[in-house]
């Protein structure tokens, strides 16, 4: 999308940061009173800080729904690479990594042999390092926040995909 929040939230995202907590929440709210949700929904990567954790509660009681939290445990080094690794194809949105999942030929879509494979601004190694410092300072309490509440569920992260889901 082309509109300003849209523009705005890229350009945070690609330096590394969080997007505010407003308008983090503003954007799900408005996602999630669409009708496709009427029956619940999962949300990956919200919340992330307390502040959010309160408006995803006030949130979910207005809705009738009732919050189960899931932590995907991955080891850093491992999460390093998934990241630092990935590509896409710009047509067809293939996701590959040249670590685990790299495509038949060199930066090229094995689906459309024309195109190059794209590498998100986002997925350097400084820009995950700061992601993961911002994780353990901001989010790293929500672990103990929904596991206090006991509705924490840990699923472990280094399987494959189909194993993992």
């Amino acid at each position: 999308l082309d509109t300003p929040l849209a523009l705005e939230v890229q350009e945070i995202m690609k330096s590394g940061k969080y997007v505010p907590d407003e308008v983090t929440s503003k954007m799900v709210r408005e996602r999630t009173s669409r009708d496709d949700t009427k029956d619940g929904y999962i949300l990956d990567g919200y919340p992330r800080t307390m502040v959010q954790v309160e408006h995803l509660e006030d949130l979910a009681r207005e809705h009738g729904f009732e919050i189960d939290a899931i932590e995907v445990d991955v080891p850093r080094e491992e999460l390093m690479k998934r990241l630092t690794g990935r590509r896409s194809c710009p047509v067809c949105n293939e996701i590959y990594n040249i670590y685990s999942k790299p495509p038949k030929n060199d930066d090229v879509c094995d689906l459309h042999p024309d195109t190059k494979l794209t590498h998100r601004s986002d997925d350097n190694e400084e820009s995950v390092s700061t992601r993961l410092a911002t994780y353990d300072a901001e989010t790293k309490p929500l672990v103990d926040y929904y596991r206090s509440s006991s509705r924490l569920k840990k699923v472990d992260g280094t399987g494959e995909v189909e194993e993992i889901y």
